[in-house]
């Protein structure tokens, strides 16, 4: 169930479909469970996922902390109260599949630009995540946050979003449909909130609400904003998503996260 210099801890997981790290194995977690009834989704709560430190080469002895579904088999699960420590991707959610993420610690290995580390990856699944603490995300190709899918990134109300925290980009914005909301996003190396803006094969992040983010103190280290919208629509300054009452230092446009006002 562990690997030289991995360990899991504390571990509660209810429900079936469930692969435990085994010698050689690359996932520390994965659910398998098939789609279904979010009701009877597998609960995994108070698991600790651990390398021995942050590793020279940033990849940890295992690859991925928590997976929820494979490529074409969706899965069901909330992840609850738990630990990812020096993973170079902490928790995966495949297409298809649904999850809650909620009151997770998630933290990056040692910068690494053999490929790209996420805390968190959304791939077009529907997915809750609330209340988390990604950092550590901090290579040149991290990410604390990709959120390509549905769902929302936060809660509606005052304290039940995440800190997202010394990352390279703080949160990817992919997705559609999405609520984006009472997250605090800071101190950050490169932009804070990244909303893609498409490509010849992938359409532009759009018809998302970003509501009550303070997005500051981000681009420590290189070029960038702490807001930046690249979609082009009828939304909020001419992009295709709904911007309100959002706190930023910088954005482009310049109307989707304006500073605080001036104090008398």
């Amino acid at each position: 169930m562990s690997a030289p210099a991995t360990t899991l801890e504390a571990i509660t997981v209810n429900g079936p479909g469930f692969e435990l790290f085994a010698h050689g194995a690359s996932t520390a977690v994965r659910v398998t469970n098939g789609p279904g009834p979010f009701a009877e989704a597998a609960v995994i709560q108070n698991v600790v996922v651990r390398t021995r430190a942050r590793t020279s080469n940033g990849l940890g002895e295992i690859t991925s902390g928590v997976v929820i579904g494979r490529f074409r088999r969706p899965a069901r699960a909330i992840v609850l109260a738990s630990r990812i420590l020096n993973v170079n991707n902490g928790i995966i959610v495949f297409r298809g599949s649904q999850a809650t993420l909620r009151d997770n610690v998630i933290m990056g290995p040692a910068s690494s630009n053999e490929e790209p580390s996420f805390g968190i990856e959304v791939f077009r699944a529907s997915v809750e995540v609330l209340g988390n603490d990604v950092s550590g995300y901090d290579s040149s190709v991290g990410i604390g946050i990709d959120f390509s899918g549905r769902g929302t990134l936060g809660g509606s109300v005052p304290g039940t979003g995440n800190n997202i925290h010394h990352n390279a980009t703080g949160v990817f914005m992919g997705g559609h449909h999405a609520l984006v909301s009472n997250n605090r996003v800071h101190d950050n190396l490169a932009t804070g909130i990244f909303v893609f803006g498409g490509s010849l094969q992938i359409s532009a992040s759009s018809l998302n609400q970003f509501v009550g983010n303070v997005i500051t103190n981000n681009h420590t280290a290189t070029a960038g904003f702490d807001c930046e919208d690249q979609s082009i629509g009828t939304g909020t300054a001419g992009t295709a998503n709904t911007w309100t009452d959002n706190i930023g230092g910088t954005s482009s446009p310049r109307a989707i996260c304006p500073p605080p006002p001036a104090g008398p």
